[in-house]
């Protein structure tokens, strides 16, 4: 009983982190699917929660960047070890450059189970309108 009111309490703790934190949470299979997706990333994206979840990072990222993304989680996988790259994301018709640093999460044999990307906006390349757009559409 005590186990169990001690795991319901850091679940709290985790999906209070998860949905209360600045910075964008995502959540990957290892085959680059997103499986889940804080408040803060949906924001970066301008994309709901349910539109994350299930997509493929090529069906949401330009070409290059989702090659990045899949690089990324490609390399945590084979490695075991965080990765860090700077990619574009898609924000309110226009784009914004982020930081993001992938990392595993392990398995109880060790093996990666999934990858967390932590996604940050970069210091003065924050949001960029679509051309013919302005920032405030």
């Amino acid at each position: 009983m005590r186990t169990e009111q001690a795991l319901q309490e850091c679940e709290r703790r985790y999906q209070a982190i998860f949905e209360n934190t600045l910075d964008g949470i995502i959540i990957f299979t290892i085959q680059g699917t997103i499986t889940g997706a804080n408040a803060s990333a949906c924001r970066m994206t301008g994309f709901l929660p349910g539109d994350l979840v299930g997509k493929r990072v090529a069906d949401i990222f330009s070409n290059d960047d989702a090659k990045k993304y899949l690089t990324g989680i490609l390399r945590v996988v084979e490695t075991k070890e965080p990765d860090a790259r700077a990619v574009t994301v898609p924000n309110r018709g226009g784009t914004s450059r982020v930081s993001i640093r992938f990392s595993p999460v392990l398995g109880v044999d060790g093996s990666v189970v999934s990858v967390v990307g932590l996604a940050r906006d970069e210091p003065g390349r924050g949001f960029r309108a679509a051309p013919g757009r302005s920032q405030k559409d």
